[in-house]
């Protein structure tokens, strides 16, 4: 049976109050070890670069797994998960934003404090043999952007990167998945690969999609977003359905299997 690749995306792991983390940036591990159990039982965990290649077709579902923003919990909570089951995966690095805390949101006094790694962390995550790819410079919405600033923005990043991992990112992945035609001419321009974006039609080798894992999917929304048509049915009727009217038809899906 062929199957098409999912790609999937994480931002942190770790535990923290919902009200202490109002943009649900952590997956809490207990889920997070879940997930990855179920991967490593019923999917096919690929690098990203399979994907793109059309490697990934036959089999199990193949899923690659990416994070954004560049978060220490990477390297603290997530690595040593993926790392009991090999798994690879790919991150995404706001190169403007290195070595600072999350503040491109307006937070709360007491919100969790979301780390982003150093340089040093950086060349660790490399060494451990997950890919780096560039995040930006800025975090900016880049499609709002005039031309000149997103050009500006993307080589930045590819420099930065480049300098911290001594060869040149192949992959960009955009703010909050945001996009135009402007400024996937300018990802290419700039020597990147692929382009990749969250919530938004697929858009070619430099607007692919990649689906969020949320905290709060339910296990069977998981089984789901990884199952390799997701997308596909998300962009048909998904979008009109309800959480609630979802579950009966993913439960029967379950069953089927």
């Amino acid at each position: 049976m062929e199957t098409s690749g999912t790609v999937i995306v994480y931002h942190g792991v770790g535990s923290s109050p919902p009200d202490r983390d109002p943009y649900h940036m952590l997956m809490p591990i207990e889920s997070f070890e879940w997930q990855m159990a179920f991967l490593a039982r019923k999917r096919r965990v690929v690098p990203l670069e399979w994907i793109l290649g059309g490697r990934a077709t036959a089999g199990r579902p193949a899923v690659a797994i990416t994070f954004d923003d560049g978060y220490r919990s990477f390297l603290t909570a997530a690595a040593p998960v993926l790392g009991q089951h090999g798994f690879p995966a790919t991150l995404f690095i706001p190169t403007g934003w290195i070595g600072e805390s999350m503040r491109w949101e307006p937070q709360p006094a007491d919100a969790v404090d979301l780390e982003i790694m150093t340089p040093e962390e950086i060349q660790a995550c490399q060494d451990m043999g997950y890919e780096i790819g560039s995040h930006g410079h800025a975090h900016a919405h880049m499609a709002a952007l005039p031309p000149s600033m997103a050009e500006a923005d993307v080589a930045e990043s590819m420099e930065r990167l480049t300098g911290i991992l001594g060869h040149r990112p192949r992959y960009l992945a955009y703010p909050w998945g945001e996009h135009s035609a402007t400024v996937r001419g300018a990802v290419e321009q700039a020597g990147f690969q692929a382009g990749f974006s969250i919530n938004q039609v697929d858009a070619g080798q430099f607007g692919r999609e990649r689906v969020a894992i949320r905290r709060s999917d339910p296990r069977l929304v998981f089984e789901a977003k990884t199952s390799g048509r997701y997308l596909r049915a998300r962009m048909s009727f998904v979008p009109r359905l309800t959480l609630r009217l979802m579950l009966p038809a993913l439960d029967w899906y379950r069953r089927q299997r």
